[in-house]
């Protein structure tokens, strides 16, 4: 059985870049309405496409993917590239991205993961602009005994997860939360096609623990440590043999 943790660059790609409207500066009170410095818009994409790989690299237990994204995120957020209402938003989504990097171990970097994407959500809803991704949609369905499938739905759920903490979505983070409540396959199911440790199997049912303290939790930073423990699990089954 393979890890479907990691989806391939085109997909990547494919996702929604934010948005960046060119209004007054000096509009007062509205961190929104400013003029954004020609390359703004290219620069959001290419950050946001940084914090995918992040969260992709950890997902499949590849620390050591990691840092280069990082590193690109730290070097670009200079604050003199930006307008000058958005400043004070970078600090956090520096310092997280740097604490991705600098990890080493992968619930460290899982957690900074996590983090860089409430990062970007705090950044996002302060300026009232950000990516826009599709309504969540229904999760991959398949037999109660499909691995694979079930392997699909949970990528699905952390994706869905993922965009709801950088979009402050109510809809997407219900909806990924939701998708994780499947009941865990049993280990006649999950080492049906291959031997897995215990351990690799215990944390099938933690996801499970997880999603049902998502559907519970309504405050963002509760759902941003969640994330970071979810992506931890996943870390560490796909590390397991998964």
């Amino acid at each position: 059985m393979r890890c479907l943790g990691t989806l391939s660059l085109c997909s990547l790609l494919a996702c929604p870049a934010p948005a960046v409207d060119a209004v007054d500066d000096e509009a007062p009170g509205a961190a929104s309405q400013v003029t954004a410095p020609p390359g703004t818009a290219a620069a959001m994409v290419d950050h946001f496409h940084d914090s995918l790989r992040i969260k992709h690299a950890v997902i499949a237990g590849d620390l050591a993917d990691v840092p280069p994204a990082a590193r690109r995120l730290t070097e670009q957020l200079v604050p003199e590239r930006f307008p000058a209402a958005w400043r004070d938003h970078l600090g956090p989504t520096t310092r997280m991205a740097a604490a991705a990097g600098a990890a080493r171990e992968l619930p460290e970097a899982a957690a900074a993961a996590a983090g860089l994407a409430s990062a970007c959500g705090d950044c996002h809803a302060a300026i009232g602009r950000g990516p826009e991704f599709p309504a969540p949609g229904v999760p991959p369905v398949g037999e109660s005994h499909d691995s694979r499938a079930h392997m699909a739905r949970h990528q699905w759920a952390a994706d869905r997860m993922w965009e709801a903490l950088v979009s402050r979505s109510e809809p997407a983070w219900s909806a990924g939360a939701a998708a994780l409540l499947t009941a865990p396959m049993n280990s006649e199911d999950l080492t049906r096609d291959v031997e897995l440790p215990q351990e690799a199997l215990d944390l099938g049912v933690r996801v499970h623990d997880l999603a049902a303290r998502a559907t519970r939790v309504t405050d963002w930073p509760a759902r941003t440590a969640i994330y970071g423990e979810f992506l931890a699990s996943c870390a560490g089954c796909h590390t397991g043999g998964c």
